[in-house]
């Protein structure tokens, strides 16, 4: 299984580094971020939250944006006002990329 195919979308509560909410990528995903956040506050707090956590192969990488809840709650804020109040993903974002941003804003508390 690979991980656009959807392994480990969201997790709430605890990870061991001590955060609230954790969603995995795969390398394209996180190439896209990476231009959505140069254009998008919302994008650029899970951009700044991201870091590698493993890979699957070569070029196939795995990365993990890792938020708190107060973290969480600002991204949101923000994606509703980059985006329109009933937006749960940043403009422009879609794919795969998409699904696991609109399960991690359906998370949030």
């Amino acid at each position: 299984m690979s991980i656009e195919d959807g392994y480990d979308y969201v997790t709430t509560g605890p990870t061991p580094s001590g955060h609230a909410y954790r969603v995995t990528i795969g390398g394209g995903e996180y190439r896209s971020l990476g231009w959505l956040a140069d254009r998008y506050t919302s994008a650029e707090k899970l951009w700044d939250a991201c870091s590698l956590v493993g890979s699957l192969g070569p070029g196939h990488e795995v990365y993990a944006i890792t938020m708190t809840e107060p973290a969480a709650w600002e991204y949101r804020d923000d994606v509703d006002a980059e985006n329109g109040d009933d937006s749960i993903v940043p403009p422009c974002c879609g794919g795969s990329l998409a699904d696991k941003l609109a399960a991690f804003h359906e998370a949030i508390l």
